[in-house]
C-alpha cells in the first residue's frame, strides 16, 4: 500500500533519484503490458512475449535533454531473485553496484558518449577522442542515426 493506492508486489521497481515521474502510485518509468485476450500462439506452440504480463522499462523525453549521453541500470541494494529491483542513473555516476543495462540515445554527441562509457568501464578514451579520423566517423554514423 502506498498513499495514493496499492501496488502489485510483483512490480520490479526503478528508482531513479533525479527524474521519479509518476500517474497517482504508479511510476511512469514502468509501463503495464496486458495479457494478450484471445492467447495467441505462434507456429511453435509456445506463447507470445505479450501473451505473459510484464513491465516496459520506458524513458520519458527528460532523459535525452539531460546533459548526459550514457544512463545505465543497476541492480539495487534491495534486489532480491525473483523480486527484484533497480536503479536508473546516468553512467558518469559513481556506484558500486553492479550494471544490468546501458541506455544510449541516438542524439548523443558521440566525443560525449565516449567520455561516458570509458569513465564506466574505468578505461581511457584517449586513443579515440585523439584521432580526427575515429571521431569523424562516429560523427557521419551518429548524423544517419540522428536522421533515420
Amino acid at each position: 500500500m502506498t498513499a495514493d493506492g496499492p501496488i502489485s508486489p510483483y512490480v520490479r521497481p526503478l528508482f531513479c533519484e533525479s527524474h521519479q515521474p509518476k500517474t497517482k502510485q504508479h511510476d511512469d518509468l514502468l509501463l503495464p503490458v496486458p495479457v494478450d485476450w484471445p492467447p495467441q500462439t505462434g507456429r511453435d506452440r509456445r506463447p507470445h512475449l505479450n501473451a505473459i504480463a510484464h513491465e516496459m522499462w520506458c524513458l520519458d523525453d527528460w532523459f535525452p535533454e539531460q546533459p548526459h549521453a550514457c544512463w545505465v541500470i543497476r541492480e539495487a541494494s534491495d534486489s532480491q531473485p525473483l523480486r527484484e529491483s533497480f536503479l536508473l542513473m546516468p553512467a558518469s555516476e559513481k556506484s558500486d553496484r553492479p550494471v544490468f543495462s546501458i541506455v544510449l540515445f541516438a542524439d548523443s554527441e558521440p566525443r560525449r558518449l565516449i567520455e561516458e562509457l570509458s569513465k564506466l568501464f574505468q578505461t581511457s578514451a584517449e586513443t579515440v577522442l585523439s584521432s580526427p579520423a575515429t571521431l569523424e566517423r562516429l560523427d557521419s554514423l551518429c548524423e544517419k542515426v540522428r536522421d533515420w
